[in-house]
């Protein structure tokens, strides 16, 4: 997966920018159990995907909280399938940054599961569980499976104790991922699949980041942005990835306006190690 570098202060005066257009830092990587609240300055572009996955977490808790009179202690898990780059936990970020669905107040945590067993990620939790005017919203990445089945499990064991929150379990799903849809009737939860976005709306998704960051005069010309979109398999970190490096690389070599032959260039340019790499190898 590509890093999101920030534009240096050179790249951006070249450029006429105020910041970089994407966020650079991960929010999975700030901390373990809490990511970085965002901000009014951080961009961020809500694809139909995007807009179909918040509206499904808001029926989703609605629901909850109109149960909560019959079940007040019942915990919810929710699954999340979605391809890499899908932009998931930006998406999620900016859901639990709202604070609130309706008249559900929401305070949030996000974990990424590694080696942990289910009972270290499940106290964690509980210690978290202290906030009686809010509902704890806790977003999982997992890695296997096994994970959202054995968190199912400990939530059944643990019903009566732990108290309401609701789980949103991450899972990636590589191009259908045939065992995820052969077990998912067996889990009996919740599920939505986050699809990647058109490519279409990727390439207004960086023309808005760009005009966001304070540009007011063409940089990328649009099939250049078209050329970088083909670049990325439909993937918005590698997208946003890539568009800052261009604008670093053609920065470097005093480029004005990012065309597809500057695309082209840029491609070549990078291309050339690692064929060379390869020559070596072999």
């Amino acid at each position: 997966m590509s890093s999101i570098k920030p534009l240096s202060h050179a790249a951006l005066k070249h450029w006429g920018l105020i910041a970089s257009p994407f966020r650079a830092d991960d929010p999975m990587s700030v901390s373990r159990s809490d990511c970085a609240p965002s901000t009014q300055a951080d961009f961020y572009f809500r694809s139909p995907p995007h807009a179909r996955l918040m509206s499904w977490l808001r029926s989703e808790l609605i629901q909850l909280e109109n149960r909560a009179f019959e079940k007040p202690s019942e915990p919810r898990v929710l699954l999340l399938r979605s391809q890499i780059g899908s932009g998931a936990s930006t998406a999620v970020r900016q859901f639990s940054d709202t604070r609130g669905i309706d008249r559900v107040a929401l305070e949030t945590r996000m974990i990424k599961w590694g080696n942990e067993t289910v009972e270290q990620i499940g106290s964690e939790l509980v210690t978290d569980l202290k906030c009686d005017d809010a509902l704890l919203f806790v977003y999982v990445h997992a890695f296997r499976l096994s994970q959202a089945q054995a968190f199912q499990r400990w939530v059944t064991r643990q019903s009566s104790s732990v108290g309401s929150f609701v789980v949103l379990f991450r899972i990636e799903d590589h191009a259908g991922s045939p065992h995820v849809d052969r077990w998912l009737p067996s889990f009996r939860l919740p599920s939505f699949r986050l699809t990647r976005t058109d490519p279409r709306d990727m390439v207004r998704c960086v023309r808005l980041a760009l005009h966001h960051a304070g540009a007011t005069a063409p940089i990328l010309t649009k099939p250049a942005i078209t050329a970088l979109v083909r670049m990325t398999d439909g993937s918005y970190r590698d997208l946003a990835a890539q568009t800052h490096s261009v604008l670093s690389w053609s920065h470097a070599h005093r480029f004005d306006v990012i065309g597809e032959r500057v695309i082209a260039q840029y491609r070549a340019y990078f291309q050339k190690p690692i064929e060379a790499r390869s020559r070596r190898a072999a």
